[in-house]
């Protein structure tokens, strides 16, 4: 017990010095990746209805906000309270760790049961990460932990229809987390034991919480090591299937007119949620195993232009997506497993097995690829000159004196 305590008290008590130099290479690249997918999206109106509801309703303020996840959170609140660069990096890796470290000891029951992390466990990460920026002390951290837990929602039925209240969820889990800190810093109580307590969130959550996972190694060994980058724009759970369809791939498009079924065998969460077939919206295109994986076939899947209403409703991208059949199977127990066999009308088979997708830990997007998908992707929303400043500054982020010498860049019509 007491692991709220203990990470309470950790939050107040860790130094920038503690952090391995490794894991501040890892958070300034996810970094750079980050903010390519939120230049390219924001530039493309893709939350249109959401920036249009924030502009009515908040006209203007003191910080720059771009893109709809914590790391966003964080350069917000560090560019309002003029917070440097270290600030800025410290700050990321505890909202992610925290987050990372209590969608662990949720286990997969809590997906499973419907719940989408992003939403339950972002709310923990935002309201930590703005205690530490504002160097609340124990009391006050110990409240915003314990109220964040009250702002934590999420549910995944969006998985079935592709609704765009998806796209919210990393925005509300922000707003809970800022909201839970204010609240603490105005006086109001959470409890102590809000993650672990036998009325607390893990056993709220879930049926199987792993409560040690919380604070198994705390400050030693750094969950975001373990964390993947997205060099596909869709579900991370598809990312082992595209993987080992593009080592197929031309091998299947030879001959595609012969081919009868793609059997693609996961794990049971992928299987239940990313399974059926999708195209009615872009979000549900997004999480459809089967059409992503006719999409990767007959398309080029490394472009995020690809999930197009054109494509959508493309005849022979649907024809080969109800080709596909997803398996769950019981020996497949992570998401970055895939097993995939491509049957002929002759007979003839091609197998492949995925342990490790592109982008993963153990098979990871070297410097140069990440620094090549950022340039794809704000090419056409931001000039190269502007692209190559934030790049130069997302990599000196150390030595930056205020994150606004970062965030005035991210400003675009």
């Amino acid at each position: 017990m007491n692991e709220s305590r203990q990470w309470t008290r950790f939050l107040i008590n860790v130094l920038y010095e503690n952090i391995g130099s490794n894991v501040l290479q890892i958070v300034e690249t996810h970094l750079l990746d980050f903010l390519g997918c939120a230049i390219y999206c924001s530039a493309r109106h893709r939350n249109q209805a959401l920036c249009d509801l924030m502009l009515s309703t908040h006209p203007g303020g003191a910080c720059t906000v771009i893109g709809d996840d914590v790391t966003t959170h964080v350069l917000a609140a560090a560019q309002a309270n003029g917070k440097s660069g270290r600030d800025f990096l410290l700050a990321t890796i505890l909202g992610y760790e925290l987050m990372i470290r209590i969608g662990l000891a949720l286990t997969v029951r809590h997906n499973l049961r419907g719940f989408h992390p992003t939403g339950t466990a972002g709310a923990f990460a935002a309201s930590a990460v703005y205690a530490k920026l504002l160097d609340y002390q124990e009391d006050e951290t110990k409240n915003a932990l314990g109220i964040a837990a009250y702002m934590s929602s999420g549910i995944k039925q969006f998985f079935r229809n592709g609704d765009s209240i998806k796209r919210l969820h990393p925005s509300r889990a922000v707003q809970g987390g800022i909201t839970a800190a204010l609240l603490a810093a105005a006086g109001v109580t959470g409890p102590a034991e809000v993650l672990e307590g036998e009325l607390g969130f893990l056993h709220a959550f879930t049926d199987e919480a792993s409560i040690s996972l919380l604070c198994d190694d705390l400050g030693m060994q750094w969950r975001m090591t373990g964390l993947s980058l997205k060099p596909f724009a869709c579900c991370g759970g598809l990312h082992a299937s595209i993987t080992g369809l593009l080592e197929m791939r031309d091998a299947v498009v030879a001959r595609i007119d012969d081919l009868t079924e793609i059997e693609i065998a996961v794990c049971q969460k992928v299987a239940l949620q990313n399974g059926p077939f999708g195209n009615n919206t872009i979000m549900k295109a997004q999480y459809s195993l089967p059409f992503v994986a006719a999409l990767t076939i007959l398309r080029d899947i490394c472009d995020p232009n690809v999930f197009s209403m054109e494509n959508l409703h493309d005849d022979s991208i649907i024809a080969l997506g109800h080709k596909v059949r997803v398996l769950a199977s019981s020996d497949i127990e992570t998401m970055s497993q895939a097993r995939i066999n491509v049957r002929f009308r002759d007979g003839g088979s091609l197998d492949r097995e995925v342990l490790a997708p592109t982008g993963s830990p153990d098979n990871p997007l070297s410097p140069g690829d990440v620094s090549a998908k950022f340039h794809r992707l704000t090419s056409g929303c931001i000039t190269s000159d502007v692209a190559g400043r934030i790049e130069k500054h997302v990599n000196e982020m150390e030595s930056l004196s205020s994150v606004s010498q970062l965030t005035r860049l991210l400003t675009f019509k």
